[in-house]
C-alpha cells in the first residue's frame, strides 16, 4: 500500500474514523485509518497514511487535479537473501523482483522477475522499502536511472516514472 505506515502498537476503537498520528514530540507524522480486519480482542494492526503522502494528495486536490502517485510497475519484491546476494556478487542488499507489470516503466527498462534492484534515482536500494522511499520522492513523468543485477551482471538503464494506474496495479 503506497505511502502507508503500519503502527502495530496502536489500535483504534471500532468507532474511530482516524485522526492525527503524532510522535513523542507532538509532530503530526500521519493520519490513522484502521484497515485491518475486525478483531474482537481489539489488538489489530492500525495503519496510517504518512503525512507526506497526505500533504501531496491534498496539494493535488486543492490544485484541481486527480491525485497520482509515482509508479514503475514492480508489482512485488522481496529483500535480497544473503545466499542470493553471494550467488550474484551483490553486497549491501537489494530488492529482488518477484513480478513486473507488463508494459510498465520497469519492464521497458529491461527489469525482469528475479533481477535485483540495487539503485534507483541516485540512491542505494538495500531493501524493497528503500525502493518505495526513493520512488516516493519522484514525480510521474520524471526520468531517472534504475540499476539492477540480472544473472550476475549489473545494468544501469534510464526509466521514466509513471503515474500509478487507477485501481492499483
Amino acid at each position: 500500500m503506497y505511502g502507508m505506515l503500519a503502527v502495530s502498537d496502536v489500535s483504534l476503537p471500532s468507532s474511530a474514523d482516524g485522526g492525527a498520528l503524532v510522535d513523542a514530540a507532538g509532530a503530526v507524522v500521519g493520519i490513522n485509518t484502521d484497515l485491518s480486519p475486525s478483531d474482537p480482542s481489539g489488538t489489530g494492526t492500525t495503519f496510517a497514511v504518512s503525512i507526506d503522502t497526505a500533504e501531496q494528495v491534498a496539494d493535488q486536490l486543492l490544485a484541481g487535479h486527480r491525485p497520482s502517485h509515482p509508479w514503475i510497475g514492480i508489482d512485488s519484491a522481496t529483500a535480497l537473501s544473503k545466499t542470493t546476494g553471494r550467488e550474484l556478487n551483490v553486497s549491501g542488499g537489494g530488492a529482488e523482483v518477484a513480478s513486473v507489470a507488463p508494459g510498465s516503466p520497469s519492464a521497458l527498462s529491461g527489469v525482469q522477475p528475479d533481477d535485483v534492484i540495487t539503485a534507483f534515482a541516485g540512491g542505494a536500494v538495500n531493501s524493497p522499502g528503500a525502493l518505495v522511499m526513493l520512488l516516493s520522492h519522484c514525480q510521474p513523468g520524471e526520468r531517472t536511472d534504475i540499476t539492477f543485477v540480472d544473472e550476475g551482471r549489473s545494468f544501469t538503464e534510464p526509466i521514466t516514472v509513471s503515474a500509478a494506474p487507477l485501481g492499483g496495479g
